[in-house]
């Protein structure tokens, strides 16, 4: 089925709610009725419909206030049905089908309530399929029916808005567009959702399956080796006193072998540059084409969670405190954890010798990348933290657990935004760090140590490493900002050198080409223009050219869109860059021969002269066709027509300007530049 069928499948429906508005607010009570119903939850899928129907609100086809309180409507007798289910047939239903033969839906459920109560009712609204169990989970385990609905409906109201609110933004948004473009773009936003709710599903439903597969044979595994004369001294070694019949403690010493195995992989790979680097120039260029200041600030104090220098004093410190308090046992597993940790990130740097990537004014930039101490430290020193508390705890025991992982990702993902590390630098830190932190974790659970209480360590760690990291983040953050900041060094040429450049010969330092966001070679550089910026703007304005604000934002993208249909006011949407700066000039013409308009961009080249003080910039001049839509969803067979001369086009511009054109013949020009097509046409402008 093409996109178009799909299209106009769609159509009538859409039409059909726009004339019968009561029909849609009836349909959107079953929806969500749907949604709210036992079993039946289970299995629609509420984020798709409900950023539907948020989306048919956004555009217009049906009315807001009506269709919010259907739905409200709708979740409430959802969840009251339910309820009275679970009152009138009680234990029974773990008698009936499906829960006879899936009881883990029932169990679940029973588990979640006893786990949080009355509150379940609200908590369990935003947790998936858990939210159509819980309704008829405390109608079985006789919750009185005040207490259910007192919950049960402002929660319900903030889910529905929630849920749909989004939607309704992107039905918003897609009014700003033409009505030929809007359809296409709601149609693939709702495919976009649909397919992102669709991964999510299925990773979630493998993961637990595969783990589900795994945990089973390792369960045999260990009964097997604690019944076997030979082998059962393994299963006495690893053996966790509190759980002795536990195989958790095998399952970490398989973990340990496979993260070991992926480390060294990553390892030999990272030595002899093999396919696993292939990402790691991309991810780079991409990640280093959206930094924006506020990002850099955010990202470096989370960045900050692990500096080295901080996180060793606050680890002598809880390891101070651990025996103070007379933790000896925790006491040598933390220094244990620490130890390692250093030791072996900091000799596979050595043994590595893997380069930083370019760009920053670190102070440490002469250190080897491989592997990220950053995340080493993170995944370890705080997974450490989170295991010995999260073993204390009886129940809630994910929270350390999830806690840790929310800082050590965000570390992860500072280190990835701020250019510091290479992505094969995180990955293989993430993966030594567990290789490190699995076999303490099973030499701290083969014993019966003091318990520790959870709280109060919790609260210690909090205070040291919360208090050590903020001292140290005021006293370091306005320094460390500029090092992490993107750098590009100016470049000194002589005037005469420059003005020199021949058909055979061109100077290093200016570039020849630009790359996309991806690294990749993307656009030759076709003109370099000597002058001052708004004089060049002042002078093409005069004659007819249209200027266009280059800096990404909101508003712009909007203006552009909107006039899609215009060819004669569309430009690109993303701001181009070049060495992550946005045009200094872009500028378009339109032309009266029949050729598709010109388009003029202007980057700071950041080149100086030292015997002229005039600004110098490079660009590339070219034909724009602007695609008659937004989305084409329709396989071309042939290649749109190709115009060349856009050089040509623009010299009848540059009166008042000296300008001469030079010709790099294709042996002449970079090897990386010949599957760029480019004649080889050099505009020199002063």
């Amino acid at each position: 089925m093409t996109f178009d069928i799909f299209h106009n499948s769609l159509q009538p429906i859409i039409q059909f709610l726009h004339t019968h508005p009561h029909y849609s607010g009836l349909m959107t009570f079953f929806v969500v009725f749907c949604e709210a119903m036992a079993v039946i939850g289970v299995i629609v899928p509420g984020t798709v419909t409900m950023t539907a129907i948020g989306v048919l609100i956004g555009s217009g086809v049906i009315p807001a206030v009506s269709t919010f309180i259907w739905a409200i409507c709708g979740g409430i007798v959802g969840d009251y049905l339910s309820y009275i289910i679970g009152v009138y047939y009680k234990d029974r239903l773990h008698r009936m089908w499906p829960f006879k033969k899936y009881p883990q839906l029932l169990e679940r459920g029973e588990k979640f309530f006893a786990q949080h109560g009355g509150k379940s009712i609200i908590i369990g609204r935003f947790f998936g399929p858990m939210r159509a169990m819980i309704p008829m989970v405390a109608g079985m385990l006789k919750m009185s029916i005040g207490r259910f609905l007192l919950a049960a409906i402002p929660s319900v109201t903030i889910w529905a808005i929630l849920y749909i609110l989004p939607g309704t933004l992107l039905g918003a948004l897609a009014l700003e567009l033409p009505p030929k473009v809007a359809t296409q773009f709601l149609l693939w936003a709702m495919l976009c959702v649909i397919i992102i709710w669709s991964l999510i599903w299925l990773a979630q439903h493998f993961l637990k399956r595969l783990c589900s597969f795994f945990d089973r044979y390792i369960l045999k595994l260990w009964i097997y080796l604690n019944k076997s004369p030979h082998f059962n001294w393994l299963t006495k070694f690893l053996a966790d006193p509190r759980k002795p019949d536990n195989h958790q403690q095998l399952t970490l010493l398989i973990a340990t072998l496979i993260t070991a195995l992926i480390f060294l992989y990553v390892l030999t790979g990272v030595i002899t540059q093999n396919a696993i680097t292939i990402f790691n120039q991309p991810l780079y260029h991409l990640l280093h084409s959206i930094r924006t200041e506020t990002g850099d600030k955010i990202m470096l104090f989370f960045t900050m969670l692990a500096e080295p220098k901080a996180i060793l004093f606050a680890e002598i410190v809880f390891a101070c405190w651990l025996a103070w308090k007379n933790y000896w046992y925790t006491f040598f597993h933390a220094v244990a954890i620490f130890v390692l940790c250093y030791a072996s990130a900091g000799g596979i740097k050595l043994l590595a010798h893997v380069p930083r990537p370019n760009g920053l004014i670190l102070s440490y930039s002469k250190d080897f990348s491989f592997p990220s101490f950053h995340t080493c430290a993170g995944v370890a020193l705080y997974g450490f933290v989170a295991m010995i508390i999260s073993r204390e705890l009886k129940t809630l025991r994910w929270i350390p657990y999830t806690i840790a992982a929310v800082i050590t990702t965000s570390i992860i993902l500072s280190r990835l935004y701020l250019g510091a590390h290479w992505l094969t630098d995180v990955v293989g830190a993430i993966f030594l760090s567990l290789t490190l932190l699995f076999p303490v974790t099973i030499s701290y659970r083969r014993r019966h140590p003091q318990k520790i209480p959870p709280i109060k360590t919790a609260i210690a760690v909090a205070c040291i490493f919360g208090g050590i990291l903020a001292i140290s983040g005021l006293r370091n953050f306005d320094y460390q900002l500029p090092n992490y900041s993107p750098y590009s060094p100016i470049k000194v040429i002589q005037f005469k050198a420059w003005h020199s450049q021949t058909n055979n010969y061109s100077i290093a330092e200016i570039p020849l080409y630009r790359t996309d966001r991806l690294g990749h070679p993307i656009n030759a550089f076709n003109v370099q223009w000597l002058g001052d910026i708004n004089n060049i703007e002042h002078l093409l304005a005069q004659q007819g050219w249209q200027n266009y604000p280059a800096h990404f934002n909101i508003k712009e993208i909007l203006r552009r869109l909107t006039t899609i249909h215009d060819t004669t006011q569309h430009v690109p949407i993303l701001t181009q860059l070049y060495d992550n700066r946005p045009e200094a000039l872009l500028m378009t013409k339109k032309l009266d021969n029949g050729k598709p308009q010109l388009l003029l961009r202007l980057w700071n080249a950041n080149i100086v002269f030292n015997d002229s003080p005039t600004q110098f910039w490079i660009g590339v001049i070219d034909y724009y066709q602007p695609p008659e839509k937004l989305i084409n969803f329709k396989n071309h067979s042939h290649k749109p027509k190709k115009f060349i001369g856009a050089v040509s086009e623009l010299t009848p511009y540059l009166d008042g300007f000296n300008w001469r054109k030079i010709v790099y013949q294709s042996d002449k020009q970079p090897e990386i530049m010949k599957k760029l097509g480019w004649n080889g046409e050099l505009l020199v402008i002063e």
